[in-house]
Formats: C-alpha cells, structure tokens, sequence
C-alpha cells in the first residue's frame, strides 16, 4: 500500500497592496503556512431523522483562513496590511459598518511554498488577530488572514465565483 506525504516546506507570503494591487513580499515562513478552508453548510433538518440528525444540507460557499507564522518580514508591507480602509492614522479606526469589499479594502494574499503549487486568496482582511510579539528572542509574528469569495452587490448569482487559485 502506497503512502502520501504532504510538505510544503517554506513558504514566501505575498500581499497584493502595492501601487494598483501589485504583489509585495510580506514576509517568510520557514515552517511553512496553514490553510484551512471551510465548507459552509447549512443543516436541514425534517420530522424524517429528529431534531439532531440533518435531513439534508445547504450548501453556503467556503470561505478560508490562513495562519502565517512569518520569522522575516517587510515592516513597510506590514504596515499597508495593517492600516487598510478609510483611517486617518495608524492605530485609528475606520467608520463603523464601512463595507470592506465594496470599498476595496481587502486585498490578496500570494503564497509560493517551495514544493507545492502556489496559492493565491483573492479577497482577505487580517482577521482575527496580528500577534506581534515585543522580546528580545526570536519570535516569529503571526498573522490569521480570513478569505471569502467577493461579489459586488449586484451579483445575481455567486456560481463559479472564486475563493482562490493555484497560480500567483
């Protein structure tokens, strides 16, 4: 019987938040990244199997997160990551309830690990947290990006709407 093994190795992390969305080298993640892509679904449930087994389930798109635990990174890029939308300083607020896609506040993250096909994530903020530590030792920053596949208002239907790609 044949055995597969999954590695990845280092991996580059790109942010696409240069001048007209041009690709920046964010940081490095010599242990590579974490890729967690959800299915989301909606249970159905029915007189059929109660009220704790689904009858069926609704299929609500996926949606993605992906952890970065970058041990070189560019501090110019990490700013303009950080510092998306309409603030007026770093460390401000942007308007309450301004709506991110609409307002091209998200932006794509690139990641080229050496022995796998790249990734490409097409509409992410930085969510839930940028863990930056403050010590003298190394550490590496860590930050969670959450994806999910962008439509405009107008969309009629979110078909063939993509989440991400395998190219950079």
């Amino acid at each position: 019987m044949a055995v597969g093994f999954w590695r990845t190795g280092p991996a580059i992390v790109y942010s696409y938040t240069g001048t007209a969305a041009a690709q920046e080298m964010l940081g490095y993640a010599q242990g590579g990244v974490d890729i967690d892509i959800s299915k989301n679904y909606k249970e159905i449930f029915s007189d059929v199997f109660g009220e704790m087994t689904p009858h069926e389930l609704q299929d609500f798109g996926e949606v993605a997160t992906i952890t970065c635990p970058l041990i070189s990174i560019d501090p110019a890029v990490l700013t303009k990551v950080l510092n998306r939308g309409n603030r007026g300083a770093a460390g401000q607020l942007n308007t309450p309830g301004r709506l991110v896609g609409t307002n091209g506040d998200d932006f794509a993250i690139g990641i080229a690990a050496s022995d796998d096909t790249p990734w490409k994530f097409l509409h992410c903020v930085l969510r839930p947290n940028a863990r930056i530590p403050m010590s003298v030792g190394n550490k590496p920053v860590n930050l969670t990006f959450f994806a999910w596949p962008f439509a405009p208002a107008s969309t009629v239907s979110a078909v063939n709407t993509p989440l991400y790609t395998r190219a950079l």
